[in-house]
């Protein structure tokens, strides 16, 4: 009985995440950081020093039948490409498969190596193809290893 309770909370949580995530970006519910998001797609799109390209990888969520967040997926296009962005949405690489082969773990839903793998080779074709400036951006040396020995300068730390 216990196992089945377990199983139907856990279904009501996963119909309630999905709304949490339906929600983020209807604009009926969050139009104000919609129109953020906006703004800083194009702050991105304004800067010439730094090439941008915007992916969306897909939660690992109903990708065998009507994807659920299909509608975010449009929304966020819709914005980074009135910017004047690339957009890559890589869904429909996923289009068909099975979620529950895809998770790190099943309690765990993000993608697994056969799930990052489909990206990786969805995004370097995409960028050849219809991107390969992007590619050819020189890269930065790498920094000069630190020598840790000396205690007396700690090595910074970020917050979350």
């Amino acid at each position: 009985l216990e196992f089945l309770g377990s199983q139907i909370a856990q279904r009501r949580i996963g119909r309630e995440t999905t709304r949490w995530y339906q929600d983020l970006y209807d604009p009926a519910h969050n139009q104000a950081n919609l129109i953020r998001l906006a703004a800083n797609f194009r702050s991105f799109a304004a800067r010439p020093d730094c090439p941008v390209v915007v992916v969306l990888y897909p939660l690992m969520e109903g990708l065998d039948g009507e994807y659920p967040f299909a509608a975010a997926h449009a929304r966020v296009a819709e914005l980074a490409r009135g910017a004047g962005l690339p957009v890559l949405d890589l869904a429909p690489y996923f289009a068909g498969e099975a979620a529950r082969e895809l998770w790190v773990h099943h309690t765990d839903h993000h993608p697994n190596r056969r799930g990052h793998a489909i990206a990786a080779e969805a995004l370097v074709a995409w960028l050849r193809n219809e991107h390969p400036d992007f590619l050819a951006l020189p890269v930065a040396e790498p920094a000069a290893p630190r020598d840790d020995s000396d205690d007396s300068d700690p090595p910074a730390t970020v917050s979350p």
